[in-house]
């Protein structure tokens, strides 16, 4: 395509200043000064009245002469102006709408250059994710990616890590999860209502932690019910006489029911740590129980 575009200096104007000349300027600005002059200071009273209005529309007339003729100077001085505004304005125009459809290409252009850096970057996170087992919805998408001077190699490398973090998150969580399991189970107690907080975001640390101290509070409990039972026991026992092979209270002479003692069995599956945890456990709480060989 010619380039017929024009540079700066071929651009010219051939334009000669005007002047304008007010033909005897000064003696008509000091006629106008003395007639100013001559109304200045004027006192209006009820017999003045009629004279102050007439001056006031003299002082008007005056004024409204010069004004008009202003004007009609400026219209004329202002004609040459206004017709080569509108040549201007035409040329304007017509680069403009040229422009304008120029820029619009332009945008589509590069629209479609964004779909297709888009589809690219989300063909690579699709295969990046599936070579590490994972959704690609899981990989939150960088608009950084779409930059274009940000090549192939960083792009899928800045990819790769964001998939890597996923996995070892969620190879974390799994570790913290099967940890905390194993650790209530070894106190007795039901894992489910632990594990899911770690699934709600609280470390393994905070809820072995927590684990610990209800376990404690658990001991205190039981200790301070045992302790309460004994002396109840006490109490009760300063009342009861044991007649045969059953034990009376002396106050009602009513049969004390005793608590009925029987066998009951289970296994421990663990490690030798986690039975011994158990068996702990059962002696601190006054439990008998039989050891057996492992197997």
């Amino acid at each position: 395509m010619q380039n017929n575009t024009l540079s700066l200096t071929d651009f010219k104007v051939d334009y000669k200043p005007s002047v304008l000349t007010l033909q005897h300027a000064d003696e008509l600005a000091a006629n106008i000064k003395l007639y100013a002059e001559k109304y200045r200071g004027l006192v209006i009273t009820e017999g003045t009245l009629k004279e102050a209005k007439a001056s006031r529309s003299d002082l008007r007339k005056l004024s409204k002469a010069l004004n008009d003729k202003r004007i009609e100077i400026k219209r004329e001085y202002n004609k040459p102006y206004d017709a080569f505004k509108s040549v201007i304005d035409g040329m304007i125009s017509d680069i403009s709408a040229v422009e304008t459809a120029i820029n619009d290409g332009i945008k589509e252009q590069e629209r479609l250059d964004a779909e297709q850096r888009k589809e690219q970057v989300l063909d690579d996170i699709t295969e990046i994710a599936q070579s590490r087992g994972i959704d690609p919805k899981d990989i939150e998408f960088n608009d950084k990616w779409l930059n274009k001077s940000l090549s192939k190699l960083e792009r899928t490398r800045q990819i790769g890590d964001a998939a890597d973090y996923i996995v070892k998150q969620r190879a974390d969580l799994a570790a913290a999860k099967k940890a905390v399991t194993k650790y209530a189970e070894a106190t007795g107690l039901d894992a489910g209502g632990w594990v899911a907080q770690i699934d709600q975001g609280a470390s393994q640390l905070d809820v072995m932690a927590r684990i610990d101290a209800y376990v404690e509070r658990q001991k205190r409990e039981a200790e301070q019910a045992k302790q309460r039972a004994e002396a109840q026991a006490a109490i009760d026992a300063l009342h009861q006489k044991k007649v045969g092979d059953k034990v009376v209270d002396t106050n009602t002479g009513e049969v004390v029911k005793q608590p009925e003692v029987k066998h009951y069995g289970f296994e421990v599956v663990g490690t030798f740590d986690e039975a011994k945890s158990v068996a702990d456990f059962m002696t601190k709480q006054g439990i008998e129980f039989i050891t057996m060989e492992a197997k």
